[in-house]
């Protein structure tokens, strides 16, 4: 995100939202906030908000007031991110309403099985990802590997077992 505007990031837990975060704000120069505790100032250019459905969860005056708060602190950039499952489409187009632009929208997708096999192998240089992928099959748990936090927690329960499941 370079340009000014407002981006949503959305996917499931573990998907990788704060870390996305966490390197757009190294990126940009700024901090990641959790939604709960976020206190926008007008001396804040880009504003990142992280785990906006915890909030939406309290209720949607919450939710508003928050949202009121980041418009009248007129940030240059604004980068939210929630659980998909717990964004709305009204929510969507509340924020369109009330910054006066389209917000882009942007859904994290599971990782690809080479996108999976190169995590791994980040992680854990001394194994084999097809023996890891073979061992963990054996348990029908594969088809979650697409979850780059499920992915590291079993890559490492699998190195620390010494790869012997």
């Amino acid at each position: 995100m370079t340009a000014p505007g407002i981006a949503i990031v959305l996917a499931e837990p573990g998907a990788g939202k704060t870390d996305l975060l966490d390197s757009e704000a190294d990126r940009l120069g700024g901090a990641r906030v959790r939604a709960s505790i976020a206190r926008p100032s007008d001396r804040d250019t880009t504003l990142i908000v992280d785990a906006f459905d915890e909030v939406a969860r309290v209720g949607d005056a919450r939710v508003y007031d928050i949202l009121y708060k980041i418009r009248d602190a007129e940030p240059n950039r604004v980068l939210l991110s929630s659980r998909s499952g717990e964004w709305e489409v009204s929510r969507t187009r509340l924020i369109r309403d009330l910054f006066g632009i389209e917000p882009q929208v942007a859904h994290l997708v599971p990782l690809d099985g080479g996108e999976q096999r190169q995590l791994f192998e980040h992680f854990h240089l001394q194994r084999s990802f097809d023996e890891f992928h073979a061992n963990i099959s054996r348990f029908d748990l594969h088809h979650i590997l697409g979850n780059p936090e499920f992915l590291r927690l079993f890559a490492s329960a699998y190195d620390e077992a010494d790869g012997r499941w």
